[in-house]
């Protein structure tokens, strides 16, 4: 179950890599810039701290039933 988790991680560590970071990235450049209002890239950042703690919270809720579904799949 322990190699389940690290591929999840894995996984999830490339995407939010490929995904999400270079336009953050863009977006940091074009604030520096002056092409792109810091209100704007508050605004973007203050939105990722809240879908990644939806994220986690939707999470915590599915983590019992899922494992109670799965064990019952699998058994």
């Amino acid at each position: 179950m322990s190699m389940s988790s690290g591929l999840i991680n894995g996984v999830a560590t490339v995407l939010l890599t490929l995904l999400i970071d270079p336009r953050l990235a863009v977006l940091s450049e074009k604030t520096l810039r002056g092409e792109l209002s810091l209100n704007r890239m508050n605004s973007m950042y203050g939105w990722m701290i809240i879908s990644r703690l939806a994220g986690t919270l939707l999470a915590q809720l599915l983590l019992v039933p899922l494992a109670l579904w799965l064990g019952w799949v699998m058994g």
